[in-house]
């Protein structure tokens, strides 16, 4: 029985009009480096792993110094620690476009192994720059090998953590805006209140100048007459005088005025 084939992931390149460049990742370095990685890039900090020597330009510029970073990280699985090799997009900062699993971009770190494919860039003109750990034939049937499917469920996985992650930060938001919805209620309330309150003083204040007002030009009138009484004019020029007087008031907008004080005075 032959000895089964250990294969690492490989940085490919298909570039139009040429062959396609691999670049086999060295484990054993990414491993040494810890947590800074392996970084991946038209110029990675730290000697990294070169791409897009040979992209098209237009292709190129789409490419960042520093696009991705492979590294190993401490995972409990089964409440079992273990290495797992991941990518991350960028160093520290994500790279200009990101990295793509089944033509979705990937926010969070990638957790690779056997049956994982990763776009490092968007496709452009036909150049693609992508990782690839392949699965070897003669070990399908191996436990340790997962299967391509296997790596589409950690990637449906972590879209649906994403996905929950937003739905909870959705319900927070909506709840946010019911308890300022809540405020602003209470708030338009205590100013209609304020301003029915306000309304009510103005009228009365109204009603109060109106009153006087008339008070005070039937009190005028009252003194023009006892003025026109102590001349000793006859009965024909008192009355002449008073229907004077009388629209007078009612150019001044008193008629109403002098109606009420006639009445109070004729009572």
């Amino acid at each position: 029985m032959e000895e089964s084939t250990i294969l690492v992931p490989e940085i490919i390149e298909i570039i139009p009009g040429k062959q396609p460049e691999y670049h086999q990742v060295d484990l054993a370095r990414v491993k040494s480096l810890g947590d800074t990685g392996l970084h991946i890039g038209v110029n990675p900090e730290g000697g990294g792993l070169v791409i897009g020597k040979s992209a098209p330009p237009s292709a190129r510029r789409y490419i960042s110094r520093t696009q991705a970073t492979l590294y190993y990280a401490v995972e409990i699985d089964n409440g079992l620690k273990k290495e797992v090799l991941k990518m991350r997009d960028g160093n520290g900062n994500p790279s200009s476009n990101g990295i793509w699993v089944a033509g979705k971009m990937c926010t969070r770190p990638v957790t690779l192994f056997p049956g994982a494919e990763v776009d490092l860039v968007p496709r452009r003109n036909d150049y693609r720059c992508f990782l690839e750990w392949a699965i070897p034939q003669d070990s399908l049937s191996q436990q340790d090998c997962n299967p391509t499917s296997g790596f589409q469920s950690f990637v449906l996985q972590g879209e649906l953590d994403a996905s929950n992650e937003k739905i909870a930060d959705l319900e927070k938001a909506i709840q946010q805006l019911e308890i300022n919805a809540q405020y602003q209620d209470v708030e338009l309330r205590q100013q209609k209140k304020t301003n029915e309150n306000q309304s009510k003083i103005i009228g009365r204040h109204y009603k109060a100048v109106k009153t006087l007002k008339h008070w005070l030009l039937g009190l005028a009138a009252f003194m023009v007459l006892l003025g026109v009484a102590a001349l000793g004019l006859d009965v024909e020029t008192i009355e002449s005088t008073i229907k004077i007087i009388g629209l007078l008031m009612a150019a001044l907008g008193a008629s109403g005025a002098v109606k009420t004080w006639m009445g109070e005075g004729g009572d």
